[in-house]
């Protein structure tokens, strides 16, 4: 067993250097954080870091509303506007390499209580229409900003 303790201190000493080369400088993200929100006149954000599918330092910083009191954490939700369009594309991009579904398949196969007004419409709607904003169903902004409706409540409406 003696031999054993020079193989343990160099584990030791490789998990330490592994952890050290994995550690983030959370000062110098702060600095930079509250920099940007100075420099672009932001009242408040909230940050992620993720390596390897680990969230690996979470933070907020400043309020929610400028001149408010109200402080932003780590679980602040945000409102993305258009960006969850890509999110949306890139995930179902990624279920149909995967084979798990194709741009082409009808909605309701999916969404069992997706249906549009018309018939024919209804019918044929595929994903790919959805993404590409070419069902010819108009925007409802309204219907789900800061509406008491479940997510499923606003696309039956």
């Amino acid at each position: 067993m003696p031999r054993m303790r020079p193989l343990r201190i160099a584990l030791l000493f490789l998990f330490t250097l592994t952890l050290h080369a994995q550690s983030i400088d959370t000062k110098a993200v702060d600095a930079l954080m509250l920099r940007t929100l100075k420099d672009w006149k932001i009242p408040g954000a909230a940050i992620a870091i993720v390596k390897d599918d680990r969230i690996v330092y979470v933070q907020g910083y400043g309020t929610k509303d400028a001149g408010g009191s109200d402080k932003v954490t780590a679980d602040t939700l945000f409102q993305i506007a258009s960006t969850s369009k890509a999110f949306t594309s890139t995930a179902l991009a990624i279920l149909a390499s995967e084979g798990k579904l194709s741009f082409d398949d009808p909605v309701r196969e999916h969404l069992d209580y997706f249906h549009l007004s018309d018939d024919c419409a209804d019918a044929n709607v595929t994903l790919r229409d959805i993404v590409s904003h070419r069902t010819g169903v108009s925007r409802h902004d309204e219907l789900w900003d800061n509406s008491p409706f479940s997510r499923e409540e606003v696309v039956r409406r």
